[in-house]
């Protein structure tokens, strides 16, 4: 705790600099450092943190995380309330953008509020580069994240419902790929999105070596094993490779896209391009009251 407090200090190099101690957990008692700069945060808030803390009755808190369920305004949200940073700069500058910074003992992640969702677009490197190239980058950010989310969903209610938007070309390979494929598109997009869930949590923990080498098995040898056998169609396994690529480009949402993207998909294939478009006004309206 006392190192991520002097990676903060030595760059903010003023007495206005406040950190606030608290002991939380029952057995634990950790150390939580609240910290803010004095006339720039708004003391409302600070406040409201430091109330929200000492409520919480716990036994026990190992790591950052458990303190940022605690500060969640909805604790069953898709989307993440609390912002969380490991580069001691990046926190420097929210601070200095009015932020109140949470520190726990024994953990790198630094916590901070108000988090607000386009924070999740920007990134470290974000703060040394030009505003133009800056923005230009967050904006193929957000498109990427979207496109990721409704391209699965898309394309199903498509291939179920509305085949004759594809171009005919387009329609002709299809109708090509799928003629032996046993099962519907609904559940064959399905199945290769959790496929790749399950090649993805695989190679999150398998050692380092082993995981690379069972990335190119699964994504190349088993995607072309099952197109080969019949099983799936190329144009299901290339759009869920693409929809994955683009989920990584901002990694702060995979969990809430992933759901996402089975969520349209199950929308596309029973309500088609419509059920895609109620469900992108209902994710609107959703963000919105959050």
């Amino acid at each position: 705790l006392k190192t991520n407090m002097f990676l903060i200090r030595r760059r903010l190099a003023t007495p206005k600099l406040t950190f606030e101690l608290l002991n939380v957990g029952k057995y634990t008692q950790t150390k939580v450092a609240i910290g803010f700069i004095d006339g720039v945060a708004d003391q409302q808030i600070v406040n409201r943190i430091k109330t929200q803390i000492k409520n919480i009755v716990i036994d026990g808190v190992i790591e950052s995380s458990y303190i940022a369920r605690y500060l969640e305004e909805n604790k069953f949200s898709l989307f993440s309330h609390v912002g969380s940073s490991e580069k001691p700069d990046t926190v420097t500058a929210k601070m200095l953008e009015g932020r109140v910074a949470i520190l726990v003992d024994g953990s790198p992640a630094v916590l901070t509020l108000p988090f607000l969702m386009y924070e999740n677009f920007q990134m470290s490197e974000d703060y040394y580069i030009k505003s133009y190239r800056a923005t230009m980058v967050r904006i193929i950010r957000l498109f990427a994240l979207i496109f990721s989310i409704l391209m699965p969903g898309i394309y199903v209610a498509l291939q179920e419902h509305q085949y004759q938007l594809f171009p005919i070309k387009y329609l002709v390979s299809v109708l090509g790929q799928i003629s032996n494929i046993p099962l519907s598109p609904t559940l064959e997009m399905l199945l290769v999105l959790v496929i790749f869930e399950i090649l993805n949590e695989t190679s999150i923990r398998m050692p380092r070596y082993v995981s690379m080498a069972l990335s190119v098995v699964g994504a190349i040898i088993l995607g072309e094993a099952a197109v080969t056998a019949g099983l799936f169609s190329i144009s299901s396994v290339i759009i869920v490779a693409i929809s994955t690529v683009g989920v990584y480009c901002v990694p702060d949402e995979i969990n809430s896209s992933s759901i996402l993207r089975f969520g349209f998909v199950a929308v596309g294939g029973v309500l088609g391009v419509l059920g895609i478009l109620l469900g992108m006004a209902g994710l609107v309206a959703y963000i919105c009251s959050i």
